[in-house]
C-alpha cells in the first residue's frame, strides 16, 4: 500500500512479521561514498550594489538610504522603486514591474520609529495601490539609518535609469530547478558534542526570528530565517558520532541544509516517544552526506517518516498573472535512507506541490526490518490543482534485498491536477517496480508519469493508467 502524505493519515501497515523465506535477491552493487566535501567557513559573498550598476542618473537619496534589497521568486523583467516616503507617519517603498507598468510589491511601515527600525523589513507581494494583485515576490530591504531623512515629501521615479534594481540581487522563478544546490553555501555551522551546538534542534532553533515553536508537533508550518535566502544559503554540518543525533517533528527553514561529516558516521533517528516524521523539511532545504532512520515504531496519528515534506503547495497561490508564486525544490545528494527494525512506514514521504522538485542524486534506500514489504519512498501530486511536479532519483539504489515485485516508489494521485507530475528514474540498480496509488479524493488517471531510462513495472491500482500519461 502506498501512504499518504497528508498530516493526519495513518501509516500503511507492513505484512506480519516472520514471512516464509524469500529467494535470494539479485545482486546489486554497492553504492560508493563520494569523496569527503571540503567546507569552509568562507563569507558569504557580497550581493551586488542595491540599483543598477550600469544606471546613469541614479537617485541620490535613493541610493544613500538602500543599503541591500533583494527579490526572491520574481519573474525576468526589470524591476525598480517607482516611489519612496520617509514621512513621519510613513515608510514606504514601491516596486515597478517594467513588463506589467504597474507596482507589484512594496514595502511598508505606519508611524515607524526611525530609531529602531528593524534589520530587514520584508517585502509585501501584493500591490500597494491595488493589493488584489497578488504578485508572489518574496523579499527584503536594509536601510542605512544614518541617511534616512524625516520629510513629508513624497519621491517619485519615473526615469528607470534613476531606481531600477541590480539584476544580481534578483532571483528569478526558475532558479529552483538548479540555483538551491551547489557546494558553496554562504554560512556553515558546524554540529556536534562539543561545539556550541550539539542536538538537530538546538541548532535549528538559533535559526528561527520567532523563537522555539509553540506546538513543535504541528507538520504545517515553516519557521522563518530571515538571514537565509537564495543569496546566502545555511549548511549545519554535524560531526560524526558514535551515537546517532535524535529528533522528533524537527522544522527546517527555507534554504537551510542538513550535512554530515561522514555518510554512514552522521546518522538521524527517531528520539524515544516520537509521534510522528524525525525531520520536517518543506521548502528549499534537503540533506546531504548522512543517514535518516525512522525508528519509531507504528502508533495512530501522523506518519512516523524519516523526512516529510508536505506543506509549501498549501501556501502556493496565483498571481495576478495565473503564476504559482512559489516555485521550490527538496534535493538529496549521498543520504541513506533507512527503514528502522521497529519501523512501519517508509523514510521518506511528500506532496509534490506545483511546479516544485524533490531530487534524489546518489542516494540509497533500505530496510532493517524483515517484514516491510511496502514501498521505501513517496509522493502524492499534492492538494494543488495545477500540478506540473517532479520527483527525480539519479544514480541510485535499492539494497533493500527484496523480491522483484516489491516497488521502490510509490505515487499517489491525491487530487486532479490540470498537468501531470513526473517521475524520472536514471541510472538506479534495485529499482524494479513502482506503484501507482488513487487517493481518497477518487481515481484520477494520467496525474503520474513515468521517465527515465530504468525500466521499471507498474503495479497501478488505477485502472486504465500505466504511468504513461
Amino acid at each position: 500500500m502506498l501512504t499518504s502524505c497528508g498530516g493526519e493519515d495513518q501509516p500503511a501497515q507492513p505484512p506480519s512479521l516472520g514471512p516464509p523465506p524469500e529467494p535470494p535477491p539479485p545482486f546489486i552493487p554497492p553504492l560508493p561514498v563520494l569523496e569527503p566535501r571540503t567546507l569552509s567557513l568562507t563569507p558569504a559573498p557580497e550581493i551586488g550594489a542595491p540599483f543598477d550598476k550600469t544606471a546613469s542618473d541614479l537617485d541620490p537619496y535613493l541610493a544613500a538610504i538602500t543599503q541591500e534589497l533583494v527579490l526572491f521568486n520574481a519573474k525576468r523583467r526589470d524591476y525598480r522603486v517607482s516611489l519612496l516616503e520617509t514621512s513621519a507617519n510613513r515608510f514606504r517603498i514601491h516596486i515597478w514591474d517594467e513588463v506589467l507598468g504597474r507596482e507589484t510589491a512594496g514595502f511598508e511601515i505606519r508611524n515607524p520609529d526611525y530609531e529602531a527600525l528593524p534589520e530587514r523589513i520584508l517585502l509585501n507581494p501584493g500591490n500597494p495601490l491595488l493589493p488584489t494583485q497578488f504578485s508572489g515576490l518574496q523579499g527584503y530591504i536594509r536601510l542605512s539609518r544614518e541617511a534616512l531623512e524625516i520629510s513629508p515629501a513624497i519621491w517619485q521615479f519615473g526615469n528607470p535609469e534613476s531606481s531600477r534594481i541590480n539584476r544580481e540581487n534578483i532571483t528569478t522563478r526558475s532558479d529552483y530547478q538548479g540555483r538551491h544546490w551547489a557546494d558553496n553555501f554562504q554560512e556553515i555551522i558546524e554540529v556536534g558534542e562539543g561545539r556550541e551546538f550539539a542536538t538537530i534542534r538546538a541548532v535549528l532553533e538559533s535559526l528561527y526570528d520567532g523563537g522555539p515553536l509553540e506546538d513543535q508537533e504541528l507538520s504545517s508550518q515553516l519557521p522563518t530565517c530571515l538571514r537565509a535566502n537564495p543569496h546566502h544559503r545555511i549548511a549545519l554540518v554535524f560531526d560524526a558520532s558514535e551515537r546517532p543525533y535524535l529528533g522528533a517533528s524537527e522544522h527546517v527553514p527555507d534554504w537551510v541544509y542538513l550535512g554530515g561529516r561522514e555518510r554512514d558516521g552522521t546518522v538521524f533517528e527517531h528520539a524515544p516517544g516520537a509521534t510522528g516524521a524525525l525531520i520536517e523539511g518543506q521548502a528549499n532545504t534537503g540533506a546531504f552526506d548522512l543517514t535518516l532512520r525512522n525508528t519509531a515504531p507504528s502508533g495512530p496519528g501522523r506518519a512516523r517518516y524519516a523526512w516529510h515534506t508536505d506543506f509549501v503547495h498549501t501556501l502556493q497561490t496565483p498571481d495576478s498573472e495565473g503564476d504559482i508564486n512559489r516555485d521550490y525544490a527538496v534535493h538529496f545528494e549521498n543520504v541513506r535512507f533507512i527503514v528502522g527494525r521497529d519501523a512501519a512506514i517508509q523514510p521518506f514521504g511528500s506532496g509534490v506541490g506545483v511546479q516544485a522538485s524533490v531530487n534524489f542524486v546518489h542516494c540509497s534506500f533500505e530496510r532493517e526490518n524483515p517484514g516491510f514489504g511496502s514501498v521505501l519512498v513517496s509522493a502524492n501530486n499534492s492538494s494543488g490543482t495545477i500540478g506540473g511536479g517532479r520527483f527525480t532519483f539519479t544514480d541510485c539504489r535499492d539494497v533493500s534485498g527484496r523480491q522483484l515485485d516489491v516497488s521502490t516508489i510509490g505515487v499517489q494521485t491525491k487530487t486532479d491536477a490540470a498537468n501531470a507530475n513526473i517521475v524520472e528514474v536514471n541510472d538506479c540498480l534495485g529499482f524494479y517496480q513502482i506503484t501507482l496509488s488513487p487517493g481518497d479524493r477518487g481515481d484520477f488517471p494520467g496525474k503520474w508519469i513515468l521517465q527515465g531510462n530504468t525500466a521499471l513495472t507498474v503495479d497501478s491500482r488505477i485502472a486504465g493508467d500505466t504511468l504513461s500519461g
